[in-house]
């Protein structure tokens, strides 16, 4: 795999990286030279400093191969991957090749005797770039003491009348 630029990698997915390696991959000589190569050459960039035109794992991403038409892909760790769902899978060759690049960047990538060039035209969503813009998702809310809560309901049970013996009625 050769790179015009060097990746850039956050934290979290240089460790996601070096968790790949270390669990061997099933023994993809390949994809386990490839990353151990992104390992050794990429700068790690905390998420916030990190430009919004680079691939992280989440990113959606416009890309060629070859030149050929140009594809759009979502970067997923091997758990997430859906085949079908326009999703690059990291766990292969493609999307390591793409982690880490930035819009503009050529990537080259070896499959034995046949070489690949990645093209990277344009970074359409980062996870990063979404949460320093402040879209974070909406989660939960949690109150660290209970003034600060929403008032709860209070639910009473109802009483029935002393005369009535037979309970409520069932209409």
């Amino acid at each position: 795999m050769s790179t015009t630029n060097l990746p850039r990698l956050t934290p979290r997915d240089f460790t996601i990286l070096e968790t790949m390696l270390a669990d061997h991959l099933g023994g993809d000589e390949m994809l386990i030279s490839a990353i151990r190569k992104k390992l050794k050459f990429a700068q790690i960039v905390f998420a916030d400093d990190l430009p919004a035109d680079v691939v992280t794992l989440g990113s959606r991403v416009a890309f060629t191969v070859d030149r050929q038409w140009p594809q759009e892909r979502r970067l997923v760790p091997i758990e997430q991957y859906v085949p079908g769902q326009d999703h690059q899978t990291l766990a292969s060759l493609r999307g390591v090749g793409l982690l880490g690049q930035s819009e503009g960047d050529s990537v080259e990538l070896g499959y034995g005797t046949r070489v690949e060039c990645l093209e990277i035209h344009k970074v359409l969503y980062q996870p990063e770039a979404e949460i320093k813009a402040g879209n974070k998702p909406m989660g939960v809310h949690l109150a660290s003491s209970r003034s600060e809560s929403r008032p709860s309901l209070v639910v009473r049970p109802r009483h029935l009348p002393e005369d009535d013996p037979d309970g409520p009625s069932a209409a």
